[in-house]
């Protein structure tokens, strides 16, 4: 079974004679070997394979065997190749285009890999990832009221970034080891598909992570004081009660009754872990 087609990856003419594989392979080396890119794995992997593919088009024999498979893999010898057709020339423009961008592909990663190693770029962009979840999550806590949309704003921007640089880190990643086989390459879409399952999944399970918060504080862990002051709005209400002497501000969209005309029977449920989760509660 052929796995990868060494031709390409050195980037010369299938079915090369030895005397040019030895000449690209010295050229290869001087650019990927080990010593000139520590801590590069990426490009010790890439090395590691060019090494495979020159000791065995470097042995004639080797070499012939080798050919032939290839040759058995896209099914039609050179000599038994018919004239191509339009729709032929066609798929070969578009075959030789997506080599090309495989090539410039495996350049431009081993280089970012060199400036910059991707693990490193997948721990950022997922520091931002969780910064901006946790600024909207923190915020619900917070509620910095006239502040309110400008960081839900913020933390869906910093979120969104860092679900982007995450997506796009894993799809290069997992390109790169594709684009080092043999089997068809293309790079276009993925990033894109994986960062949106990001974006619009992560937000489903915030909701429900801070739901299921709000339950079991205000269920297990849960207080109640006396309602300082109130501010009525049109669809919402601004309470105020004080816990260890602090006063605290929170706002309400499920209104009680009694709190229009008897605000004696409502009280203020709160969290002893963290009391600015609270809620309004009406005593008999």
């Amino acid at each position: 079974m052929v796995e990868h087609n060494y031709y390409r990856l050195m980037e010369i003419e299938s079915f090369s004679d030895i005397e040019t594989v030895k000449k690209r392979y010295r050229e290869l080396a001087k650019m990927y070997h080990p010593d000139r890119n520590p801590n590069n794995k990426h490009a010790e992997e890439y090395f590691k394979i060019l090494t495979q593919g020159y000791n065995i088009l470097s042995e004639p024999d080797d070499k012939i065997l080798y050919d032939n498979a290839l040759r058995g893999y896209y099914t039609v010898k050179p000599a038994e190749a018919p004239k191509p057709s339009k729709d032929q020339v066609t798929r070969e423009k578009v075959r030789a285009h997506r080599e090309n961008k495989r090539k410039r592909f495996i350049e431009e990663f081993l280089k970012a890999e060199n400036d910059f190693p991707h693990k490193y770029r997948f721990v950022v962009s997922m520091m931002l990832f969780f910064s901006g979840i946790l600024m909207c999550y923190n915020h619900w806590f917070i509620n910095l009221l006239d502040y309110k949309i400008l960081y839900n704003v913020l933390g869906s921007f910093i979120f969104g970034v860092g679900a982007y640089q995450s997506a796009e880190n894993i799809y290069k990643r997992r390109t790169f080891k594709k684009a080092m086989r043999i089997e068809p390459y293309n790079s276009d879409g993925g990033s894109i598909r994986i960062f949106l399952f990001l974006f619009f999944a992560t937000p489903i399970l915030f909701l429900g992570l801070m739901k299921i918060t709000k339950e079991v504080h205000l269920t297990y862990f849960y207080e109640t004081c006396e309602i300082e002051r109130v501010k009525f709005y049109a669809n919402e209400m601004e309470y105020y009660y004080i816990v260890n002497g602090e006063l605290i501000a929170r706002r309400a969209n499920k209104i009680p009754i009694e709190a229009y005309y008897d605000l004696d029977k409502v009280k203020v449920r709160f969290s002893r872990i963290n009391p600015v989760i609270s809620e309004l509660v009406t005593e008999p």
